[in-house]
């Protein structure tokens, strides 16, 4: 029995990835005793995603550190400062000091056979803690898409491909979500990765019939990476030809009074449903007929997984995030982010029953390829 330690931002708050990682950190405790290093208050134990308590917490904060650089961080989110994200240098004295690198690594030396970290800046941590000494096997396990990353103005690791690059050579493995990011961290960034898909977060042996007229989209709201703007704007042209469908929102965030203003000015009040955040997710995909992606990136949708596993056929926008997903075509995927092509989309599957059915059995066959017994085999092999 190996011990393994994962580094994450939360696993006590709702959200994709805290689900992906108490799903593989569950599996992963059957045969490992595993312990999660996260940034989550100690107040805060909902634990939404039901991780065992056979998994060891401890809670931590690598980046907490002197008043200086606590001013420096402050100056980043200032309008007039935000310049300074886009220098390597800046993260490397804020974030990747020596200061707090020893002292990460002294925390974790001698304790664990491999440290994984979650996603940016806490893989970063670890390829230089490894570089300072840690004894331990370290895996980078990136979560987004290569875009999100390195493509997209002033978020995540925005112009700092060479900080990625230098702290990459302290990785034993690299491990993204589907071929595409791995060729594009191969090309762009000298990054031999390894591709392990995200396992579905739950088995439904019951299947949506389909009949009813519910079109349903899970996800935090927060327009610009969910497209939530494009979905509103796509159902308001589906609206003028069907009039009787609804489209149910899951999900909270800080965009929600924006997103029901939108609706309202598009007189949609009648049609658009706000959830908020629910546990039922299952028994509410099982009661509506098409599912919608809308986003304008991902990493790899655990919301459409669930949509799979329940075996609903989906409208989405062909981003990178959708390749595995859209094989042996098991969903409609249009240009992205054109709203008329959604729309028309959207159409077609309302319109066609026996549509809905032939590709809600596609998206079923994928989901049987991602189950965790299957994932969890790819991550023992690298451990």
């Amino acid at each position: 029995m190996k011990q393994i330690a994962i580094l994450t931002n939360s696993v006590f708050t709702c959200g994709g990835e805290q689900r992906v990682v108490c799903i593989l950190a569950n599996a992963l405790s059957e045969f490992h005793h595993v312990t999660i290093y996260t940034e989550d208050s100690p107040s805060n134990q909902d634990n939404p995603y039901n991780l065992s308590s056979a998994i060891q917490i401890e809670y931590f904060h690598p980046f907490a550190t002197n008043l200086i650089i606590k001013g420096f961080r402050f100056l980043f989110k200032l309008p007039g400062f935000k310049i300074l994200r886009n220098y390597p240098w800046t993260w490397k004295l804020t974030h990747y000091n020596k200061s707090i690198v020893y002292r990460f690594k002294n925390s974790l030396q001698n304790k664990y056979d491999t440290v994984i970290a979650v996603s940016d800046r806490l893989s970063l941590l670890l390829g230089f803690t490894k570089q300072a000494g840690l004894q331990s096997q370290t895996i980078a396990w990136e979560h987004n898409s290569f875009e999100s990353y390195f493509r997209t103005k002033n978020h995540r690791l925005w112009k700092q491909e060479s900080l990625f690059i230098t702290a990459a050579k302290g990785f034993t493995h690299c491990v993204v979500l589907n071929e595409d990011y791995a060729e594009k961290y191969k090309k762009h960034l000298g990054v031999d990765c390894k591709v392990i898909y995200n396992p579905k977060s739950f088995v439904s042996l019951e299947k949506a019939q389909l009949q009813n007229k519910k079109i349903i989209c899970c996800c935090v709201l927060d327009i610009e990476p969910k497209g939530l703007d494009l979905l509103i704007n796509a159902f308001a042209l589906f609206r003028k030809n069907t009039k009787d469908w609804k489209l149910c929102i899951i999900g909270d965030g800080t965009d929600k009074q924006k997103l029901e203003q939108m609706v309202k000015e598009k007189n949609l009040d009648s049609n658009v449903e706000f959830l908020g955040y629910r546990k039922d997710i299952r028994e509410l995909l099982l009661d509506a007929a098409i599912f919608v992606l809308p986003s304008r990136w991902e990493g790899f949708p655990m919301s459409l997984t669930e949509a799979y596993e329940c075996g609903l056929p989906t409208v989405a926008f062909d981003i990178p995030a959708l390749i595995p997903f859209k094989q042996n075509d098991a969903c409609i995927v249009c240009e992205p982010f054109n709203v008329q092509e959604y729309s028309n989309a959207l159409q077609k599957l309302a319109n066609n029953f026996e549509l809905r059915k032939e590709y809600a059995k596609k998206a079923q066959a994928f989901a049987e390829q991602i189950s965790i017994e299957n994932i969890i085999n790819k991550w023992i092999e690298i451990l």
